[in-house]
């Protein structure tokens, strides 16, 4: 089920800044939270302004939803900002060294500390990036990146270190275009 539970507007999960360009990927995450599901990772981010801590993500998505935080056409915090090691070909088109402004953010809920997604979690995640695809011209191939290929950190870990997984994820959502 898609829900919509927008985080309040506050500085540092939803600064209600809308994105200056269309995005030019989607990022994938893993949440870092095992056996968490999707509505309490969105309630998660919704306390960080309370903490003062910057982060954030446009869904979250587990086994049974796809709970969407912030509107696709507003910023969330999910890449991170400065120091980047750019190594998608498409972040070098960003311009600005601040890759939130440029992408959309899905973090995925997993069972474990490998990071392994159930197969419906992967399944949502794919529709919603055909989704994407379609709304804002994106490639799949080219234009659904982990975080790891922006910043160089090891999320989602379960795709760093499975790479072949990864591929055949966007392979999947290429064919739903179909």
């Amino acid at each position: 089920m898609i829900i919509e539970k927008y985080l309040t507007p506050n500085k540092f999960s939803r600064p209600g800044r809308k994105a200056l360009f269309s995005p030019e990927a989607i990022a994938i995450h893993w949440v870092a939270n095992p056996g968490t599901n999707a509505m309490f990772n969105r309630d998660y981010f919704e306390t960080l302004k309370g903490l003062k801590k910057y982060g954030s993500a446009h869904a979250i998505i587990d086994w049974n939803d796809i709970v969407l935080a912030v509107p696709s056409d507003e910023v969330a915090f999910h890449v991170g900002k400065g120091g980047f090691e750019y190594t998608a070909y498409k972040v070098f088109r960003f311009g600005e060294r601040y890759p939130n402004y440029h992408t959309l953010g899905i973090e995925l809920c997993h069972s474990d500390w490998r990071g392994h997604f159930s197969e419906r979690t992967v399944r949502y995640a794919q529709a919603l990036c055909a989704i994407w695809c379609v709304e804002f011209g994106l490639d799949p191939e080219k234009d659904i990146l982990m975080h790891n290929n922006i910043v160089k950190k090891d999320c989602p870990p379960w795709y760093v270190a499975h790479p072949e997984e990864f591929m055949e994820f966007k392979r999947k959502v290429g064919r739903m275009l179909e």
